[in-house]
């Protein structure tokens, strides 16, 4: 589901940015870097998008973009991540793990990003994406798959993870909360 979700979203990305300004054509790649598990966001004229970094700091960086086609990096979610001994190879490595898969999505005034590293599952918020992100939640467990859903409708955030949904209620996206 989020593999086709990702196509639908990186067609748009693609037929958009051919129509945009009065140009017909521009240059495929159109970010000349690997720009994996990818997710973007529209907030009013400007789009958002995060990228998995692996085992690689900083990491989950944010890309801006006023035209779906020409993107720069203007921030990273985290500088480092120290879940495990691992991330400092003690007793072993993480690469190949490590951030991955992150979902991005802007809900009343603040960003949030959802994202898995192998050992834990991390939720940052920011008011402004090119400032800094502060962790406002982790779980201790490793996702299959992520992604978050908020609406006007609920006063919870709800979270795939385990191929279940789990719903994190609002009290949590105003505080620093483990589970």
């Amino acid at each position: 589901m989020k593999t086709t979700i990702r196509s639908i979203i990186l067609f748009a990305l693609f037929v958009c940015a051919n129509t945009l300004n009065g140009q017909n054509t521009f240059t495929n790649p159109v970010i000349w870097s690997d720009v994996p598990d990818m997710d973007a966001v529209r907030v009013g004229n400007d789009y958002w998008m995060v990228s998995t970094t692996m085992h690689f700091s900083p990491g989950a960086p944010i890309m801006h973009s006023k035209d779906l086609v020409h993107w720069e990096t203007v921030n990273y979610i985290f500088d480092t991540l120290n879940d495990s001994p691992k991330n400092n190879l003690e007793g072993g490595n993480v690469y190949g793990r490590g951030q991955w898969a992150a979902s991005l999505k802007y809900h009343k005034g603040k960003f949030y990003c959802f994202f898995g590293t192998g050992v834990k599952s991390f939720l940052y918020s920011t008011t402004d994406p090119r400032k800094k992100w502060e962790i406002i939640w982790h779980i201790i467990m490793m996702p299959l798959s992520l992604s978050m859903m908020m609406t006007g409708l609920s006063s919870s955030l709800m979270a795939h993870i385990y191929n279940c949904v789990s719903s994190i209620p609002t009290s949590v996206l105003d505080s620093r909360k483990t589970v």
